[in-house]
């Protein structure tokens, strides 16, 4: 075949687009798409999404490099990218809730998509959930089901099934219709659009810490007091089945109030924080013996002045959030209740390095909530699913 002269001298498309679909969601939105329309037209198409979702779907752990953070009080979305030396992003929030009435809290990050809950301002309840990707602007407004009696004031998680392709938001919520009044567990299918409700009863009705609900493989995890002894427990996206997950060796005998452990998910791995600052990781997931104590750092002793006002009232905690990129080092919040700050913790020598951020938004980095793994992809929430308008499978 004689090449046009427009052609000649260019790499074929194919190779171009097997480059470009490597490259990160956000770089491809805001540089290549402007490089030239034969970019950009690949870009768009939908084979090339499909495809950049899939590497996506397949090797997420692998290629997060980036955290969100969402603050109520400035009812702003930041993005930190760790790799690049604290370079920081502005997305704007999400364009569905009315923020005069609804409090949005983030309440899951996964494969891209972000999902908040949304809270009437004047009841305090949840009134709808809302799926949304900061990279596109798309989302998905997901009802709440008000109507039945049921009150969603407890935690709720976000997460994918792998096994059936499915986006999945798990809520406890509280049946006010029983007597006595009992815990319900919701989950929100995306396939079928559709709420299903399960009154048999759950593993956490109280006791449930005030941290987040992690997902992490195939399942949303938290922490449940029973007995003043705590538990992991994970909730199966697949099969919507409760598991517990055994605590480190060590720590299987010892009584902890719940507010001591917090969850997160790096690089696809459970990590367990204690107040104590023991950080462990689960290697083989749900295997007790594959915990290993990644490290033990003593805040008080830092020598970081900075901190040793704040520190001294207690509840002082550090919390990872992401690793760099050769594993030597990991981005760490340290702070209490309501003061927090960034650090670079080296994982072989325990040193802190306060992480400098420069940005020229107006941001309070001491007043923010959910910091959760992100990454960048094409996912869309509005056609995630199959159906019409939500309703109840009992």
């Amino acid at each position: 075949m004689i090449e046009s002269s427009d052609d000649h001298g260019r790499l074929p498309l194919e190779l171009v687009s097997n480059i470009l679909v490597r490259l990160p969601a956000e770089d491809l939105m805001d540089y290549c798409k402007f490089v030239c329309k034969r970019w950009r037209d690949e870009i768009n198409t939908p084979k090339f999404i499909e495809s950049h979702n899939r590497r996506i779907f397949n090797n997420g752990n692998n290629i997060i490099k980036s955290i969100v953070l969402y603050s109520t009080y400035k009812e702003t979305l930041m993005c930190i990218d760790f790799h690049s030396n604290g370079h920081i992003k502005i997305n704007p929030i999400i364009h569905n809730v009315n923020s005069v009435d609804m409090t949005p809290v983030l309440v899951g990050s996964c494969t891209g998509l972000l999902c908040f809950a949304c809270y009437d301002r004047n009841t305090n309840m949840a009134k709808s959930f809302s799926v949304y990707n900061p990279i596109t602007g798309a989302s998905k407004l997901v009802p709440w089901l008000e109507q039945h009696g049921l009150n969603p004031n407890f935690r709720n998680g976000f997460g994918y099934d792998c096994t059936s392709g499915d986006y999945k938001i798990l809520c406890f919520a509280l049946d006010e219709t029983e007597t006595p009044r009992t815990i319900c567990t919701c989950v929100y299918s995306f396939n079928t659009d559709s709420w299903k409700v399960n009154k048999e009863p759950c593993p956490l009705p109280f006791g449930l810490s005030q941290g987040g609900i992690v997902f992490s493989n195939n399942a949303l995890h938290f922490i449940t007091l029973s007995s003043d002894i705590i538990k992991i427990i994970g909730f199966d996206l697949g099969t919507e089945k409760f598991h517990e997950i055994p605590l480190p060796v060590s720590h299987t005998s010892m009584i902890y109030c719940a507010q001591q452990i917090e969850l997160a998910n790096l690089r696809g791995c459970l990590h367990l924080v204690t107040t104590t600052t023991e950080v462990w990781v689960m290697k083989e997931y749900g295997v007790k013996e594959s915990w290993t104590q990644l490290f033990h750092y003593d805040i008080l002793s830092s020598t970081i002045t900075d901190y040793k006002a704040m520190l001294r009232w207690g509840n002082e905690k550090i919390m990872p959030c992401a690793y760099s990129e050769d594993g030597s080092e990991i981005l760490v919040v340290i702070g209490t209740y309501s003061i927090n700050r960034f650090f670079c913790l080296d994982v072989h020598t325990l040193q802190l390095r306060k992480l400098e951020i420069s940005t020229s938004h107006e941001w309070d980095w001491s007043r923010w909530e959910g910091v959760m793994p992100w990454v960048g992809s094409f996912v869309c929430p509005s056609t995630m699913y199959k159906g019409s308008s939500p309703y109840i499978e009992q």
